[in-house]
């Protein structure tokens, strides 16, 4: 495969690995059908190499394995030094993904006493990966806590050394997402607009509905980094089958994509079935929501030279759970590669939406 990248199975996950900027890179997915991630989070510190520091971690799984699910975590670890993203949005089964540096060393970033983020530099540009973000006071209303969850993700990035100009994608975990979803992006639209976001780079993004552990009404993920030169581009990615997300005050973009060293990363946002128009498009009709949507991804994915054989990590969200099995006969139809992603339910923006897939994917 292109620039290096080598996928393999390990200990019930799908690896994908590249060296980008003489750093090595691995994004593990691993999917169970039952409720319980103990497994799959016991063996997962088996699978960081001896130079290696896990950064980033998202488990979906029922909130009632919490506990348990960290506790076998910390015991096969020592020591969860990384952030931990837990979400539920009521499915019976278990995801869990992680990314894995090698090569470099990683300063993890605390708020709170709480680990929120990793730190750590290649040859062209220092990385910061946050998790775990949310607002503290939970008596806060829902407005409240999605500004302090904003407010959260620059005071990590400043002890980084970086600010929000760096972001270049997030992941919105919403509780009771239907319920205030435009307020949540008045909230996000009226911080961009302080921090003079859109006048430079609108970040990719996810926003999906999803409860987490601590009760907060928003949940956040971030990736973010700082060049060290001139060699690396940062750039918004325009869908060819879909209008941008702010044209119906949604304020992200529809993909992001960061090159340096030769290799290009691209970001593809949440995506589902809608059309230039900013519509949904086949209400009620799963299998043409699943194609449309997986065709406005390759397209985007198409116009930089990249296709489904270069996806490094995704994530698969089905509104019901028990229609979870059609993406799977999708890709067999389709003779698609396998692909690195957990496959969960999740509440999609939009009532009528009944699948979304992010997936980010690495190439020349």
């Amino acid at each position: 495969m292109a620039v290096g990248v080598r996928k393999e199975i390990q200990g019930g996950f799908e690896r994908a690995t590249v060296v980008l900027g003489g750093v090595g890179v691995s994004y593990l997915s691993g999917n169970l059908d039952g409720p319980d991630p103990g497994p799959l989070l016991e063996r997962l510190p088996s699978l960081v190499p001896p130079d290696g520091r896990i950064v980033s971690q998202l488990v979906v799984a029922p909130l009632s394995y919490h506990a348990a699910g960290m506790q076998a975590l910390e015991q096969a670890a020592g020591a969860v030094s990384w952030p931990v993203t837990w979400i539920d949005e009521g499915g019976t089964g278990a995801g869990v993904q992680a990314s894995v540096v090698a090569g470099a060393p990683v300063r993890y970033l605390e708020r709170a006493g709480r680990p929120v983020g990793a730190v750590w530099e290649d040859e062209h540009a220092h990385h910061c990966w946050l998790g775990d973000i949310g607002a503290a006071d939970l008596s806060l209303s829902r407005e409240a806590q999605a500004r302090a969850t904003f407010d959260g993700i620059e005071d990590a990035l400043g002890q980084a050394g970086m600010g929000f100009e760096h972001v270049v994608r997030t992941w919105l975990f919403i509780d009771r997402i239907l319920e205030w979803y435009a307020p949540f992006n008045a909230v996000r639209t009226q911080f961009f607009e302080e921090r003079g976001v859109f006048d430079r780079f609108l970040p990719a993004s996810t926003g999906i509905g999803a409860a987490n552990p601590a009760g907060r009404s928003v949940v956040a993920q971030a990736v973010a980094l700082r060049p060290k030169g001139t060699g690396v581009e940062v750039r918004e990615v325009e869908s060819p089958l879909q209008c941008p997300a702010t044209d119906y005050r949604s304020s992200f973009s529809r993909a992001a994509e960061v090159v340096r060293g030769g290799v290009r990363q691209v970001y593809v946002s949440g995506t589902a079935s809608i059309d230039p128009c900013g519509d949904t498009v086949y209400q009620g009709d799963l299998h043409c929501q699943i194609e449309h949507t997986m065709e406005a991804v390759e397209a985007i994915l198409g116009t930089h030279g990249l296709g489904w054989a270069n996806v490094s990590r995704g994530i698969v969200y089905f509104k019901r759970e028990h229609e979870t099995s059609e993406f799977e006969r999708y890709c067999r139809e389709r003779d698609l590669p396998p692909l690195p992603v957990i496959i969960t339910q999740g509440t999609v923006c939009r009532d009528d939406l009944l699948f979304e897939i992010e997936v980010d994917a690495i190439g020349a």
